[in-house]
């Protein structure tokens, strides 16, 4: 009776005093935004999205880690063509996780800085490049709404030109309906 006693008390000094640290027991599940949307317009501010430019005519393609450039199209998606127009708003994959036709070595590679073209006609093509941004949650800096881990774009750049300086600021910006604005003549 004895032992059992001394069995139990060590089993319960054992329980009681390990810390049980799971990785992310604070945690849940992992957060991706790898979409931009933004607005094309003219000098003058006019939307150019379905006016001058018809989104029948826009392709996109992706630059893989081999330097092969293909063109997005899946019949998986909902935005089979890789984009959408809502509105006076263009919205974009700035990463796929289409299989490259190579095999899937080049198969959405995470967190890599990633290059990309909107061929607007087949006159006028502009590249869009992306730096992206792995957080992970901790106990005591945790991410926003729950949690474990954030795969956000981080720094987007149109034809070498910033226009998100950060997926943070970008998010407050959407949500006072401000979005980046390209402009084409």
């Amino acid at each position: 009776m004895n032992i059992k006693k001394i069995l139990v008390l060590i089993v319960l000094t054992v329980l009681i005093s390990c810390k049980h640290t799971q990785p992310h027991s604070h945690c849940f599940g992992e957060y991706v935004d790898t979409g931009l949307r933004f607005k094309v317009e003219d000098a003058e501010g006019n939307n150019l999205l379905g006016n001058k430019i018809n989104p029948d005519s826009i392709k996109i393609y992706y630059l893989y880690e081999d330097g092969c450039v293909e063109f997005y199209y899946s019949m998986s998606s909902d935005n089979h063509r890789g984009f959408g127009i809502q509105n006076d708003i263009i919205g974009v994959a700035l990463r796929t996780n289409k299989m490259h036709s190579h095999g899937d070595n080049y198969y959405n590679i995470p967190f890599a800085d990633r290059e990309m073209y909107i061929e607007w006609n087949s006159q006028d093509t502009d590249t869009i490049f992306t730096t992206f941004l792995k957080m992970v949650s901790t106990t005591d800096e945790p991410l926003p709404s729950g949690y474990c881990e954030f795969d956000v774009y981080d720094k987007v750049y149109y034809n070498g030109k910033l226009i998100v300086s950060s997926w943070e600021d970008n998010q407050e910006k959407m949500s006072q309906g401000i979005y980046p604005t390209i402009i084409k003549e």
